[in-house]
């Protein structure tokens, strides 16, 4: 079946040219298993959670600045990557480049290739043609049709003046020591690591952040970590505290437990929803999730993809 598919999609791409949390508490499994264990609190969702509105496609950056893996976020089951077996574009779109520092510049869709190892789940790649010389040097992360997006300049936690970025720090931990489902009684007591942090605006009165967050056992017979991914919000007044609106927790060996990668921040559809980009790296492969800001100010996961890799 992987080789039809494989056959198929590489004929298609010629052709065209181309939650928050429950409160059950989890297993502690730091003594017993070098398995990386996930937080319960997030819940996958049974559907896609993507809006058609947002393009078929976006592009996670790739080895080279001019590709990238294509992903299509449109699929119903999240559990098993899904490739269309026919890609029909009508003109070659153009996709807004961005990181975290914002929208960093614009290319135009080329075409696609199919993975080349049939053997693997693997999204196509993607190639990108830069549409002016800033964007061809632009150091971009994640790349979404033009007409449905806005990238937001985040400000990085190592940029910010000593005494924000200490007050941050401080107000970081203290989230994290109140977040549910600490129930590894290995970490309990540790010192949180903050390893990145990013603010970002919300709104005309209040200001986001996206962190995260780190705790380690350092024995040399147990070395185990865990890590946090936080959004939070607070309101503008100097004086108001951060409250955190998403968590996602996980905890494995050193070289076992997932990694995250914040890609971007930006504003998404029509509606100009808040969303952050996230990507994933675990034994289990490469996954990619964005959280959104709903009517309700309250930030969910919307959509997630599978894990692709070998």
């Amino acid at each position: 079946m992987r080789r039809s598919l494989a056959c198929a999609l590489t004929l298609a791409l010629l052709v065209t040219g181309c939650e928050r949390t429950g409160n059950k508490p989890a297993t502690d499994t730091a003594a017993s298993s070098g398995a990386p264990v996930r937080d319960s609190s997030v819940v996958a969702l049974v559907g896609s959670g993507w809006h058609d509105e947002d393009g078929p496609f976006f592009v996670v950056a790739g080895e080279s600045p001019h590709t990238g893996v294509m992903v299509f976020p449109g699929q119903g089951d999240t559990t098993t990557l899904a490739i269309p077996g026919a890609l029909s574009f009508n003109d070659h779109p153009t996709l807004l480049l961005l990181s975290r520092a914002g929208t960093v510049g614009r290319a135009r869709f080329s075409g696609a290739v199919a993975a080349s190892d049939t053997s693997c789940d693997a999204w196509p790649t993607a190639r990108l043609a830069p549409l002016d010389p800033a964007s061809d040097s632009a150091r971009w992360s994640v790349a979404f049709v033009a007409r449905t997006v806005q990238g937001l300049a985040l400000d990085s936690i190592e940029r910010l003046p000593r005494a924000d970025s200490a007050r941050l720090v401080a107000d970081l931990a203290r989230l994290a020591s109140g977040l549910p489902n600490d129930t590894v009684a290995t970490f309990q007591g540790l010192p949180f690591n903050i390893r990145g942090a990013w603010r970002f605006p919300v709104n005309a009165g209040a200001i986001g952040v996206v962190a995260e967050i780190t705790r380690r056992v350092a024995q040399e017979a147990n070395q185990r970590e865990e890590r946090l991914l936080v959004v939070a919000e607070r309101d503008t007044a100097p004086t108001s505290r951060w409250s955190a609106s998403y968590s996602l927790r996980v905890t494995g060996t050193e070289e076992s437990v997932e990694a995250f990668d914040v890609l971007a921040v930006a504003r998404l559809g029509r509606d100009a929803r808040l969303v952050v980009v996230v990507s994933h790296e675990s034994a289990r492969g490469t996954w990619y999730e964005i959280i959104a800001r709903n009517a309700e100010g309250q930030w969910r996961r919307q959509w997630r993809s599978p894990p692709a890799g070998c």
